[in-house]
């Protein structure tokens, strides 16, 4: 496997930085990972067998939650400062082939998230493009309320044979946390939608069975939450900026 942190935002943002077995991330000049006036200690990210753990002496947050210590989990967002990085771990054949497969489900998301229709509508559509383009037999999208943090159900879809049944997901969560719990529980795929440090909504993939889903799927989630991320920050915005 491999293993990479990409940069969100940052110089230049989209850089990914490829993960040896201990890479510091901080604002010394040792720092493999360096943050431009980042004055605080680093956040040190060490392989343990086919896992990463992050560990620092001060708290640094992933999806937004304070920690000092965190085996992470693909798709998670780590903040060292004002910097945010995502965390991929990913088959090494699959990240050589960046899942060219995908790249037109990869169009199709894009084309409908960042239009002007309604966004809670574009998230539906893009859950059913990836169940068509996955394994995943459910998908269901949240958004948070404004600054609250609490997750409210945007759309739910699911494959014809199993739409007549309850998918067992609850319409709100108090926050991602929570619903990171339930996911967890589910062995269910989930992708939190992160700008700038803030949560804006999550993603959640559910396969047929109790097994996790593919490199290959997950790879599709994590793209089309980084589309969905910055779709739902300039909404927000632009919300804002009319208000």
């Amino acid at each position: 496997r491999v293993a990479h942190l990409l940069s969100l935002d940052g110089s230049p943002p989209g850089r990914l930085h490829r993960l040896g077995p201990v890479t510091s991330v901080g604002g010394g000049p040792q720092d493999a990972v360096s943050i431009p006036g980042f004055a605080g200690g680093p956040v040190e990210i060490r392989a343990d067998g086919q896992r990463f753990v992050a560990r620092a002496a001060a708290a640094f947050l992933v999806n937004d939650a304070p920690v000092t210590e965190r085996a992470l989990c693909h798709g998670d967002v780590l903040r060292v400062g004002n910097a945010r990085f995502q965390f991929r771990n990913e088959d090494t054949q699959a990240y050589e082939r960046r899942s060219v497969a995908h790249l037109g489900a990869l169009y199709r998301v894009a084309a409908v998230i960042t239009g002007s229709g309604d966004f809670k509508a574009s998230l539906g559509t893009a859950l059913e493009v990836m169940l068509e383009e996955t394994s995943a037999a459910r998908g269901v999208a949240w958004l948070t309320e404004e600054d609250a943090g609490r997750l409210e159900r945007a759309a739910e879809r699911a494959r014809p044979e199993t739409a007549g049944k309850p998918g067992g997901w609850e319409e709100r969560y108090a926050n991602l946390p929570e619903l990171q719990s339930a996911a967890s529980a589910r062995s269910a795929l989930l992708v939190p939608l992160v700008a700038r440090a803030r949560v804006l909504g999550a993603l959640l993939l559910e396969g047929p069975g109790a097994a996790p889903l593919g490199d290959r799927d997950v790879e599709l989630v994590t793209a089309v939450s980084l589309i969905a991320s910055v779709a739902a920050e300039n909404r927000r915005n632009a919300k804002q900026t009319e208000e």
